[in-house]
């Protein structure tokens, strides 16, 4: 009993204490900082990992993924949007977080080795399933080829496997098909095709 008092009152909060301000940590999902990245060059990627590595310190820290996504868009002042250089849907982005989020435990991207990589923006390597030991990569559910906007739209980036990576290419798969949909509603984006 003594311990868990010692626990709660010393260690519990050095654990908190160490986590970044979730303001501090908008920079990530910022659509104005996102908007001005350097095309063509995947620059939302290394911030994709980072915001993965984040979501999994704040949950070990008590915080459900969804909360914590909730309250970082909350230091966002831009209003959804959409333009020739980027596409800014909240919530349709949140679902897509939290999903991937989902997506690196069925990987097993969280573990001591990959946390140093994620952190820094770096590719882990998949420690569970039939692609264990390999890369995993970031990739555009809707093909950059066919719609450039959404390069950096946390929306739109996905874990994939190298060997998965590499097949897809630039093919539509049903998942783009379903972002699509998300996009048109949330925001009014169309798909030139």
């Amino acid at each position: 009993m003594k311990s868990l008092i010692l626990y709660l009152l010393f260690i519990l909060p050095l654990v908190a204490s160490e986590l970044p301000s979730y303001q501090s940590l908008s920079s990530l999902t910022n659509p104005e900082k996102l908007a001005t990245l350097k095309k063509g060059n995947r620059s939302g990627n290394a911030r994709f990992k980072k915001l993965m590595y984040w979501i999994n310190q704040y949950e070990e820290a008590g915080t459900k993924p969804k909360d914590f996504l909730a309250e970082l868009y909350k230091h966002h002042d831009s209003p959804p949007y959409v333009n020739t250089r980027h596409v800014y849907a909240p919530s349709t982005e949140k679902l897509n977080l939290e999903a991937q989020y989902r997506l690196g435990r069925l990987y097993g991207l969280y573990t001591p080795a990959n946390l140093p990589l994620l952190r820094k923006g770096n590719a882990a390597i998949v420690s569970k399933g039939e692609y264990t030991g390999e890369k995993i990569e970031i990739d555009h559910l809707i093909p950059y080829s066919k719609a450039p906007e959404l390069e950096n739209s946390m929306a739109n980036l996905t874990w994939l496997p190298r060997t998965l990576n590499r097949k897809k290419s630039a093919k539509v798969t049903n998942g783009a098909l379903r972002r699509e949909k998300a996009l048109k509603a949330e925001v009014g984006w169309v798909w030139k095709k």
